[in-house]
């Protein structure tokens, strides 16, 4: 898929985005917890000029960059992101890189 169509996608998935957040909003001060797992998982975002795709495997979430912006030093399939989603929280380690550089791994 060219880099192109890959931002159309991400621009599609920043309006499903807005969608779920809407549908957050809305079980805000609810007992029901939000099952987001099947409404992220597959899908493209832009990320600071690269789009990154979600995968969600139970309540393990990864984003992994499936188109780097020019000039960034990773590869497609790099993983940005590694996590667990537990209830409405995200937790895990996310990966820095910086050109010459081995990725830093930070808690988040």
């Amino acid at each position: 898929m060219a880099a192109f169509e890959l931002a159309q996608e991400a621009r599609a998935n920043a309006q499903d985005a807005h969608a779920i957040a809407q549908k957050a909003a809305e079980l805000a001060g609810s007992n029901e917890s939000p099952d987001y797992s099947e409404m992220i998982d597959n899908v493209c975002w832009d990320y600071n000029g690269s789009i990154v795709k979600s995968i969600v495997n139970g309540d393990n979430l990864t984003l992994i960059y499936e188109a780097p912006k020019e000039g960034l030093s990773v590869e497609v399939g790099t993983i940005l992101f590694e996590g667990r989603m537990d209830g409405g929280y995200l937790e895990g380690q996310a990966r820095l890189f910086k050109t010459g550089c081995q990725a830093a791994i930070y808690d988040v």
